[in-house]
């Protein structure tokens, strides 16, 4: 987690005079004990600490009622937290807060429903770059950078929940520092994707207590990652082939131009440097340069040809791939599995914030 991520203390506190005895603060920390019923907000609004104690981590915001409602809202996602924090590290939220001018200062305001509900990610930045890349971001007024909130949930060691939060200012920072690491790294965008979504089905498989759900989820897991395999297989063939017919053609062009003054053992060995065993062992049996250029041809046209029908059976199984993803996905969905923040598979193009 980022150094710059502050670790809010009052969160869960309303909750310890409701709840006596199940409930446990720590410093630094905000601390959901495992297994704890979700909070009764009716016990939690009648405490007069609560806005006071929520608004440690709001400091930038002035507005009471907006602090009841994120306060609220941050309270009810609780349940749902738990569940996806099963199947995940960590679960990001965004609070929207816009500011505009009026005569007596700046009045703040939530956009929309007040609370953004990220979903899981291995980080902050992570599930927020997710979330940038998928077609569920809000609508309605810009969120002030400074004024809005991230809060990021995790599970301890020991079942319980702790709640960091940050300006949404360096959750964006954060979030376009990654982006730029993944660039340079050439990430894999589709494979991570898929990468996700087998976590999730095996997270699921391991922990569902339906035996057939259990069964059915291992058994498309394992088309899936065969699928995967097969696919893996056929790019790289995919990829040779097309390496060879480039290699062919650049060669022939070359030595058409300034081949013929080399000796033809000499030829030879220029036209199939790049090429596979089996061309070049074709090449090195011609007997005359126009042979060897010949030759060069063919592969081009050969390895062109079979690039072709790798291309229509990566399409095959592009599309059974798919089918195998879609069934776990709803089988996933229909089991209150978090898969509504997957990685689209493309590069989000973020600009420069």
């Amino acid at each position: 987690m980022s150094r710059r991520w502050l670790v809010a203390s009052a969160m869960l506190l309303a909750w310890v005079t409701p709840l006596a005895g199940m409930a446990e603060t720590r410093a630094g920390t905000v601390v959901l004990p495992p297994n704890m019923p979700p909070p009764d907000m009716s016990k939690a609004q009648a405490h007069d600490s609560f806005v006071e104690l929520i608004g440690r981590a709001m400091s930038g915001i002035n507005n009471k009622g907006v602090q009841m409602r994120i306060a609220q809202g941050v309270a009810s996602i609780l349940p749902r937290v738990a569940d996806d924090l099963q199947h995940a590290k960590g679960v990001l939220v965004i609070i929207p807060v816009q500011v505009s001018q009026t005569d007596s200062g700046d009045y703040q305001s939530l956009i929309g429903s007040g609370l953004e509900y990220v979903g899981i990610g291995s980080s902050p930045a992570d599930a927020n770059l997710a979330y940038t890349s998928s077609d569920r971001l809000s609508q309605g007024g810009k969120p002030d950078p400074e004024a809005s909130l991230s809060y990021w949930f995790t599970k301890s060691s020991d079942g319980s929940i702790k709640i960091a939060y940050s300006q949404l200012s360096w959750l964006k920072r954060g979030t376009f520092a990654l982006y730029g690491e993944r660039k340079l790294a050439k990430y894999d965008w589709v494979r991570a994707r898929q990468d996700e979504v087998g976590r999730l089905a095996r997270s699921f498989a391991a922990q569902t207590r339906d035996a057939n759900l259990q069964s059915e989820m291992t058994k498309l897991e394992n088309q899936r990652t065969a699928a995967l395999k097969e696919l893996d297989e056929l790019n790289r063939r995919l990829y040779e082939e097309l390496a060879q017919a480039q290699r062919a053609a650049e060669s022939g062009r070359i030595l058409q131009l300034v081949g013929f003054g080399l000796e033809l053992y000499q030829f030879k060995l220029k036209a199939s440097e790049g090429l596979n065993p089996a061309n070049k062992a074709a090449l090195m049996n011609e007997q005359t340069s126009a042979g060897v250029l010949q030759k060069l041809t063919e592969i081009e046209t050969n390895s062109n040809s079979e690039a072709t029908l790798i291309q229509q059976r990566v399409l095959v199984e592009t599309n059974t791939y798919d089918g195998i993803e879609t069934k776990q996905i709803y089988i996933l969905q229909k089991s209150r599995v978090p898969v509504g923040n997957l990685p689209s598979g493309s590069d989000p193009q973020l600009e420069q914030p």
